[in-house]
């Protein structure tokens, strides 16, 4: 039977079908040998995508939650906080999930009688929360904070505005290490301004400083962190017929120290460079100061220093900024004496033999390279000299000893020895050795 043009080009039902097992048929065969390889350790599955977990319920039943905040961190413990209604008043609760844990019971952080508003909560990076709120006391709304260690109990909320006018809006931050900052809008009974008040690790809550400028209303306060512990807020003030955006920075940490080069090992009497790249945030660099671990020291970002004696020394930096934060950075640096070639002892046909010194109180070890000077006479009565490695041999000599070292010479450097005229080299690298050249007695 003769199909017409339209009828074949179109395939048939069964062909699609055939088609469609021989594929599924297909993507069986290779999830199931990748299963063989993965359970036999021949091959690592593939990454899932990231997926949503089961939803947790946090609050107690019984009565209404609203208004939650969370924060985690690096190391993934989390900490929850919210506002829920105890039957008489809103108050604040919160809850922490260890790394790995399930989220625990729900404690209550603000004190019970009066109703708190707008919770806010920080972690640093061990695991210390911070959880800040606003609750009326009768007379004024004040602004409370508590704090929860890693594994431990929420604290007894501490007032953090002062008494006599309504505080409102709280912000917190908190640095890895551990120091938290919170800020506020308070009525200073004429304007609303922003005031704030800082927690170093493991200390009271200071007094509150305002923070914005005066005579004007400020609004929305918000706050942040950076890893050093500077502190950066920014709000909104109005200024006539205007709204305008400020901010404000507190400079907590002192001068970054990039690029330090301190070398690891240099010899007596030889000039060793230092240097380093103060950078700070905030504030402009006003001091860098060195010191050797001799006694002596330099000012700068780099400096030069040699020592007279060999040892270990402790190698310190300091960079100072203008409002006085510091930072330090140590290193150290070995000083070795220098090995010392002596002289050609014997020289046969593809060996040499060098005497070598090591004057240190410590061994010495290093390369060996020994260097040929060969001069080249061209017409016109001109010469060329040219040096050429001729052989290498590494050594390693005990405190206060000589010791003959060998080398074993490639043939053309073998003959280059030979005419070489004006003497042969030896050339000592390694640690304590750094880089010398000591002629030797020419061979004839």
């Amino acid at each position: 039977m003769r199909l017409s043009a339209q009828e074949a080009q179109q395939p048939s039902a069964n062909t699609d079908s055939a088609r469609s097992l021989r594929r599924g048929a297909l993507r069986t065969l290779v999830a199931t040998c990748l299963s063989w390889l993965v359970a036999a350790g021949l091959a690592i599955p593939a990454q899932a995508a990231p997926t949503w977990l089961l939803p947790a319920r946090l609050t107690a039943p019984g009565q209404s939650a609203e208004s939650p905040q969370v924060a985690v961190d690096p190391a993934g413990e989390a900490v929850a906080v919210w506002l829920r209604s105890n039957g008489v008043n809103t108050i604040v609760e919160g809850s922490v999930r260890p790394a790995g844990g399930p989220w625990q019971a729900p404690v209550a952080l603000s004190a019970p009688g009066q109703n708190a508003h707008v919770p806010q909560v920080a972690i640093d990076a061990a695991g210390e929360a911070v959880a800040i709120w606003d609750r009326y006391d009768g007379a004024n709304t004040i602004v409370e904070a508590s704090t929860s260690p890693i594994g431990g109990a929420w604290s007894a909320p501490a007032k953090l505005s002062a008494p006599g006018q309504s505080a409102e809006s709280p912000q917190v931050a908190v640095d890895p290490a551990g120091e938290a900052v919170a800020v506020w809008l308070r009525s200073n009974g004429v304007n609303t301004i922003v005031e704030g008040s800082v927690r170093p690790a493991g200390g009271p809550w200071q007094a509150p400083v305002a923070l914005s400028t005066l005579g004007w209303n400020a609004g929305n306060p918000v706050v942040g962190t950076d890893q050093g512990g500077d502190t950066v807020l920014v709000w909104q003030r109005v200024e006539g017929r205007q709204t305008l955006i400020e901010a404000v920075a507190r400079d907590a940490a002192g001068p970054q120290l990039r690029s330090l080069a301190v070398p690891a090992a240099a010899t007596v009497n030889q000039l060793v460079a230092f240097s380093v790249a103060p950078f700070d945030v905030w504030s402009a660099v006003s001091l860098t100061f060195w010191t050797f671990g001799d006694g002596s020291g330099a000012s700068g970002s780099s400096a030069a220093h040699a020592y007279s004696a060999p040892g270990v020394y402790a190698v310190a930096v300091t960079s100072q900024d203008a409002v006085g934060n510091t930072t330090t950075a140590r290193a150290t640096v070995t000083i070795f004496v220098k090995a010392k070639a002596m002289r050609i002892v014997r020289f046969r046909s593809r060996r040499a033999f060098v005497k070598v010194y090591c004057p240190s109180t410590a061994s010495c070890s290093g390369e060996l390279t020994l260097i040929a000077r060969v001069v080249f006479h061209r017409p016109h009565g001109r010469s060329i000299y040219s040096r050429r490695p001729i052989g290498r041999a590494a050594f390693q000599i005990p405190p206060g000893m000589v010791t003959t070292v060998g080398l074993r010479l490639t043939k053309p450097g073998a003959a280059a020895a030979r005419g070489a005229r004006h003497g042969l080299w030896a050339q000592l690298t390694g640690p304590g050795v750094r880089y010398r050249v000591v002629v030797l007695e020419p061979l004839r």
